[in-house]
């Protein structure tokens, strides 16, 4: 049973969503307007004939966040998303920034997957593998894009394992998610200002990984401007190999939002558009479509028409009929 199981199973009694949270296959527990859901393997569906009452879910979270050191309010801080010790994502939200009233959500900590297993899930397959283990021996700069809970933070995982264990590894996250059994490993995670404690950004990390004599760089989702830039000045700067996530709906998208998030430390979307063009090697997508979730397709990314102000890509690998699966 891992921490949050025994954290939180207790103060599910009765409710009758414990067993859930037990459920190797449930990665997350949704409660809102007094309705339960969950996502088992990649569908959301009601679990019937539950409902919760807004006093008996407030008092839950609240202890919930007592226990972990954080804290939740009607007045001053209404929400709550925080780590749980295990991994585990715990978000909650209060009314009036939740007008419909409470709303609970628990992303599970589930066990990181090896690429093999991932294949034998259907998550991957033995070509875009293929791919991937290319990426990795020939240090090509990968992002892998896809919206919320499609698989990104999985899918790297189980590729960041294949790095030679003699290569030193630099992780920038926020929270931290990843896990890696390669010994050399610096793990660095950005934090929130608490009190007298200053916030440290993403971006401020990426200057002091610098100093830290990386031979990978690995960055958890890129979400700012300021991560954005540094993140392609790295890679831009003889740091191949780096890889990171991004939110997008697909590959191509996904180049665009990056541009446009790094545009404001070049100075215009071009020559932001530019930059990652010279950086980005390949864009991974991961999809979530009901019952699955996986690779969808991979981008080579193979320069920038500065004329049409277009990507030059080719795909090497799109997954046959995934939206029907």
């Amino acid at each position: 049973m891992t921490v949050t199981e025994e954290l939180i199973l207790p103060l599910f009694a009765g409710m009758g969503l414990d067993k859930h949270l037990l459920d190797p296959e449930v990665s997350e527990l949704m409660v809102n307007n007094g309705l339960a859901f969950i996502d088992k393997q990649g569908a959301v569906v009601e679990l019937p004939g539950i409902h919760i009452e807004a006093r008996k879910l407030q008092a839950v979270i609240e202890i919930v966040a007592q226990g972990i050191g954080d804290h939740i309010d009607d007045y001053q801080k209404p929400w709550l998303d925080a780590r749980l010790p295990d991994g585990s994502r715990v978000a909650a939200a209060y009314p009036p920034i939740s007008p419909q009233g409470i709303t609970l959500t628990i992303r599970k900590f589930l066990r990181h997957f090896t690429t093999e297993e991932l294949v034998e899930r259907g998550a991957l397959c033995e070509d875009s593998l293929r791919v991937l283990l290319d990426a990795i021996d020939r240090r090509r700069n990968v992002v892998f894009a896809g919206g919320t809970s499609t698989g990104k933070t999985t899918q790297l995982n189980a590729f960041v394992r294949h790095i030679d264990g003699d290569e030193r590894i630099v992780t920038i996250e926020k929270p931290v998610e990843m896990k890696l059994t390669q010994r050399n490993v610096v793990r660095l995670e950005a934090v929130p200002a608490v009190g007298d404690r200053p916030e440290v950004t993403m971006s401020q990390l990426l200057s002091m990984t610098l100093r830290h004599r990386p031979d990978r760089i690995i960055v958890g989702e890129v979400k700012d401007s300021e991560a954005a830039f540094g993140l392609l000045q790295a890679m831009n700067t003889g740091h191949d190999g780096t890889v990171s996530t991004i939110h997008a709906n697909t590959a191509a998208s996904a180049l665009t939002r990056l541009a446009s998030l790094a545009m404001p430390g070049f100075g215009s979307l071009d020559l932001s558009r530019q930059e990652v063009a010279a950086a980005i090697d390949l864009v991974v997508e991961t999809k979530r479509l009901r019952g699955w979730r996986g690779v969808s397709s991979i981008l080579e990314v193979r320069g920038y028409d500065e004329r049409n102000r277009v990507f030059e890509t080719a795909e090497l690998y799109r997954r046959v009929h995934a939206e029907a699966a």
